[in-house]
């Protein structure tokens, strides 16, 4: 693989629904970027854009996002978690776990590969 190639691979755009383009998504992974981070939107567009964008490429993109306080927190039809700082409050490890599992598994469903908390 080209050191070009290789560089690209490292670099994740932000996806910002109102702002990005499918379009110029796709232009972004003919390009070699290696995924992005994603911003806002509804379920259903970013289902869309991730599933498009994967067939569109030639190599595993990785997604990312921001769902410090659960999916809720961009996407209307996710889960509003509490924050880090009232989970550690609580002193329960529990809840941290079950605020993992819960965002993991939203997050998963919409094709999100990596969660920035």
């Amino acid at each position: 693989m080209r050191i070009e190639k290789k560089l690209a691979r490292l670099v994740y755009p932000e996806l910002r629904f109102g702002k990005t383009s499918l379009e110029e998504a796709k232009k972004l992974v003919k390009k070699g970027v290696g995924g992005f981070c994603i911003y806002g939107g509804s379920r259903d567009e970013i289902i869309e854009f991730t599933s498009s964008l994967r067939a569109e490429s030639d190599h595993r993109l990785v997604f990312a996002a921001d769902y410090e306080n659960g999916a809720g927190q961009w996407i209307k039809e996710g889960t509003l978690l509490p924050n880090n700082m009232a989970v550690g409050a609580s002193g329960d490890p529990e809840i941290a776990k079950r605020k993992a599992v819960i965002t993991a598994s939203e997050a998963a469903a919409l094709g999100i590969d990596w969660i920035f908390a």
